[in-house]
């Protein structure tokens, strides 16, 4: 297996000082013998991107332990590409404010000017690919999530409703952006997001239970299976105990040429969802904020 490529150790490397009754993990970043000087701190962050980091000092003869995490801001499925920063700030807060802490200093690494863009994540690695996730899979740090398949079926069966006016704002990147709560007969922490890019056309929709992708629709980008099978341009992801929401298909009822709104209103009813107020087609308008 290749070792995943940080070019800034100091940053993603981390040593687990506790757990939070939220769930949160308290860590502190592994900056001792770092060729670059980098700040140390301590923050609390969502567990979803943490992994059993293996380094040489843990492997002895006939055992290997690991004693410290990494933080990866890839997924399975997604090679190169790590999590795009809106995705990131919304699914998980507190990792992205801990990156974002390091933002200058992950953008002037050398592998980040060589391989990547100035638009993609500035916290994004090298040398991540399925295979990583095939020998991680069976170590996760955190190897259990409280949503089982089961649950989320019954989730989906609720009688839900959105009965707040979505409105959609543009972030610091030119997306629009709309995040609503979702109700239902019982407290569930349902939320449901959606993000349009008006330069692509491209635009994602997930119904969240708390920050796992209960249902997740994704137009205008591919994805890759963990089986190395290739999805096209329109899929969906759904939650399984197998492989969690990496897994995805395309449905037969959507069409690349559907209107925004149409296909957010098909995606809700999949999810047994009664839109209780209007839906709007987002803007077409870009216009990027750059700080001045």
């Amino acid at each position: 297996m290749l070792a995943i490529c940080t070019w800034l150790n100091g940053v993603y490397w981390l040593e687990i000082v506790g757990k939070r009754p939220d769930g949160l993990i308290v860590m502190s970043n592994l900056t001792e013998g770092a060729k670059r000087k980098i700040e140390n701190i301590q923050a609390a962050i969502e567990p979803d991107l943490l992994y059993p980091l293996l380094r040489g000092r843990d492997v002895h003869r006939w055992q290997a332990e690991p004693q410290a995490s990494i933080l990866i801001t890839h997924e399975q499925g997604m090679g190169l590409k790590a999590i795009p920063e809106p995705e990131m700030a919304v699914r998980l807060p507190k990792t992205y404010a801990y990156l974002k802490h390091f933002d200058e200093i992950l953008r002037t690494r050398s592998g980040y000017r060589r391989y990547f863009r100035n638009t993609d994540p500035f916290y994004s690695m090298y040398n991540v690919g399925d295979y990583t996730f095939a020998w991680y899979s069976r170590r996760r740090l955190v190897p259990d999530y409280p949503l089982t398949e089961a649950e989320a079926e019954r989730i989906l069966q609720l009688p839900k409703w959105i009965d707040t006016e979505p409105q959609w704002q543009q972030n610091e990147y030119g997306d629009w952006i709309m995040r609503v709560p979702v109700l239902a007969d019982e407290q569930v922490p349902l939320e449901w997001y959606a993000r349009f890019n008006p330069r692509t056309g491209n635009y994602t929709s997930i119904l969240f239970w708390q920050r796992i992708n209960l249902r997740r629709l994704d137009v205008g980008k591919l994805h890759h299976n963990p089986d190395c099978q290739n999805v096209g341009r329109i899929h969906k992801h759904c939650w399984t105990d197998a492989a969690r929401n990496h897994v995805a298909y395309e449905p037969a009822e959507m069409a690349r040429n559907d209107e925004v709104m149409t296909t957010l209103q098909k995606f809700l009813a999949e999810c047994g969802i009664t839109l209780r107020v209007t839906l709007r087609n987002p803007p077409t308008t870009y216009q990027r904020d750059l700080g001045l």
